[in-house]
């Protein structure tokens, strides 16, 4: 892909593509939804065309942007996400240990209980 970057206005903020220039292979085959590849995952856009532009596909990031003090607020934000859209490591799923399981006795069973879970005392 060409270029992405962040569109911040008043009211949202979107993560923008646009396609290469005329003469490479377009990466928008579809007129109106994409999905993308990015090192943190896969993301999904909305592809439109801007007269005199060209295509883009947009992402939102931010709507509204009433949460952003100021422009550098909202511009720091943007950066933070281009970063984190860049770091293969935010795509790496946590590994995580299966709990452990009580085992059931048939008291516990038909009460409800695991062995060893504590009564509740009136």
């Amino acid at each position: 892909l060409a270029n992405q970057g962040v569109t911040s206005t008043p009211w949202f903020a979107n993560l923008i593509v646009t396609a290469p220039r005329e003469g490479a292979e377009a990466p928008f085959p579809d007129p109106t939804q994409l999905q993308l590849r990015f090192p943190a995952g896969d993301v999904d856009f909305n592809v439109s065309e801007i007269d005199g532009f060209g295509r883009i596909a947009a992402c939102s990031l931010f709507s509204p942007m009433d949460d952003f003090a100021d422009h550098d607020a909202a511009r720091t934000a943007a950066r933070a996400a281009l970063d984190a859209l860049l770091d293969p490591t935010l795509n790496e799923a946590p590994k995580r240990e299966p709990e452990p399981t009580a085992a059931l006795d048939r008291r516990a069973l038909f009460g409800g209980r695991r062995r060893g879970d504590e009564e509740a005392s009136p």
